[in-house]
């Protein structure tokens, strides 16, 4: 390791497991990751199988100035040089802008990183483009509501659909801002009907140099909650002034952030032509849209983010097939296992026992029939599976690509004939 002089510190490190590109990365740049950390993350397991990678720095996001003194005094009694600085996870975002700022490397720049970590100043910053809300400040949560219902109620600060929830009435809202911590802000937010799309976009000394609509669907229409059971690459079944309007509004949304280097995950609803912002991360898009975005282009997104970070000319082609990744609903009970029909030619990796998820069967050419890629079991055997709620409840999905949308929908259809849960009794 000393005579690897190249360091890239990789905040939020242990999503280094479900985007493996990283790791090609690493070698690629004959450089070392300052993996930067939480402590108790599962991460032991990545550190242990690739020693040579990474050097562990365990700290917590807000304790911004010691972790970049260690990370400097690190660096030095390695001989490393950093070079460049990528968050993988979203409550890094503001610490990696900050750490990039000190080394004087690209960043998504300081105004952008700060916003994009807070819902609030995103409906401040970005009021144009935003749902009209009430904010709900600690100890105030007896206040009448100022928005109608039903509406939508969500921590500002959390992610992965963490406490959102569609709110009928006010005994439903107090009881849940009861299930918030107590220092908390949240929002109410209007509900905003229509489709939901995200734009992922890379941003290299201020210019957009790629940019990419992914079409999501939940399970709001029969519940209360936000939860994300498929992303599909790139959006199907938009029209093109949809299209045009959605990458407009996040081109304006970008430039007034002051987006300089790095990536955005931008959550859209589109209601009758306008496009409204649900929220806006600087940070790769979660789930496997990553992966997606591999077998749609051919060509690994982490590739272009270490390109960006280490400030080298990047560039990303655009999608040339569709690519999705399905949710699958469960039944409750104890997890025992997941079968996939042998006529599929795929079996289901249990991210318990593995260590980095593994890349998708096989790489596409543009006109191969839809397959199916990767079957990924996130819960353990024995686990209790419950009723989706946020992301975390979700239990089993699967990756297929296509040639055209309706050989991918049809395959969808397949697939999940192909796939069964099976649980015993609670």
């Amino acid at each position: 390791m000393l005579g690897r002089r190249t360091a890239i510190i990789l905040a939020g490190a242990s999503a280094v497991a479900w985007n493996a590109g990283f790791l090609d990365e690493l070698s690629r740049w004959d450089a070392v990751a300052l993996a930067v950390e939480e402590p108790g993350a599962q991460f032991s397991a990545l550190l242990r199988d690739h020693p040579d990678s990474f050097v562990p720095i365990w700290t917590p996001p807000a304790r911004e100035a010691s972790a970049i003194a260690e990370l400097a005094s690190v660096a030095t009694a390695n001989g490393l040089t950093v070079r460049g600085v990528v968050s993988l996870r979203e409550d890094w975002v503001r610490w990696a802008a900050l750490a990039a700022d000190f080394f004087g490397l690209p960043s998504i720049g300081l105004r952008a990183a700060q916003v994009c970590r807070d819902k609030l100043l995103q409906r401040l910053y970005l009021a144009r483009w935003s749902p009209r809300y009430q904010v709900i400040m600690p100890g105030s949560h007896d206040a009448p509501p100022a928005i109608s219902l039903p509406a939508v109620l969500k921590p500002t600060c959390r992610s992965g659909s963490s406490g959102v929830r569609l709110i009928k009435d006010e005994v439903a809202l107090r009881a849940q801002l009861a299930q918030y911590q107590p220092d908390e802000v949240a929002l109410l937010e209007e509900s905003v009907t229509g489709p939901e799309y995200s734009v992922e976009t890379l941003v290299q000394d201020g210019q957009q140099i790629f940019e990419s609509i992914t079409a999501k669907r939940t399970n709001e229409a029969g519940s209360q909650y936000f939860v994300e059971l498929a992303h599909t690459v790139p959006a199907t079944s938009l029209t093109d002034a949809d299209r045009h309007t959605l990458i407009a509004a996040n081109h304006d949304i970008l430039q007034a952030l002051d987006v300089r280097d790095g990536i955005t995950h931008a959550e859209y609803r589109l209601t009758n032509g306008r496009p409204t912002l649900m929220e806006i991360n600087a940070r790769p898009p979660g789930d496997g849209i990553i992966t997606l975005y591999r077998l749609a282009t051919g060509s690994h997104l982490e590739e272009a983010l270490v390109q960006i970070a280490l400030g080298e000319p990047a560039s990303y082609p655009q999608p040339r097939r569709y690519a999705r990744q399905v949710y699958l609903d469960h039944p409750c009970g104890i997890l025992k296992d997941v079968h996939v029909d042998d006529t599929l030619g795929v079996e289901p990796v249990w991210l318990g026992d593995a260590v980095v998820r593994p890349e998708p069967l096989g790489a596409a050419r543009t006109s191969e029939h839809a397959c199916l890629r990767l079957v990924t079991v996130i819960k353990r055997r024995g686990d209790l599976l419950t009723p989706l709620r946020d992301g975390r409840d979700r239990a089993a999905t699967f990756v297929i690509d296509a040639a055209s949308e309706a050989e991918l929908d049809d395959f969808e259809l397949v697939a999940r004939d192909g796939i069964t849960i099976e649980v015993s009794p609670a």
